[in-house]
């Protein structure tokens, strides 16, 4: 099977426009090893906080769950590489920046 993105959607499909700021768990995208696999590597990519990202789109899949189209970066620990990553995720990972802030508002 192959991916192509030759402007057809699928009816499920939907373009955010324009991207709208959101806040990406990936703590939950990428869960940590047990403790005694972990090691410290200044040139790995940081996957334990939350990151601010773009939503460009929604796709529906089979089973009727939504799935949300994320483009973010990620840095590595010593912060002198960083990559930009464009994939779907499960909708319950990503959340709009300005219901995050009034989460945290009201934490305090």
């Amino acid at each position: 099977m192959s991916s192509t993105d030759d402007g057809v959607r699928p009816a499920g499909a939907r373009r955010v426009q324009p991207p709208r700021w959101v806040t990406v768990n990936l703590p939950l995208l990428f869960p940590p090893p047990s403790r005694h696999q972990r090691t410290n590597t200044p040139a790995g990519l940081q996957t334990g906080h939350e990151v601010t990202g773009e939503l460009v789109g929604w796709a529906r899949t089979a089973d009727g769950a939504w799935l949300a189209l994320v483009r973010y970066q990620l840095h590595t620990a010593d912060e002198k590489w960083q990559t930009t990553f464009t994939h779907y995720l499960p909708a319950h990972l990503v959340q709009p920046v300005s219901l995050v802030r009034r989460r945290r508002e009201s934490w305090r």
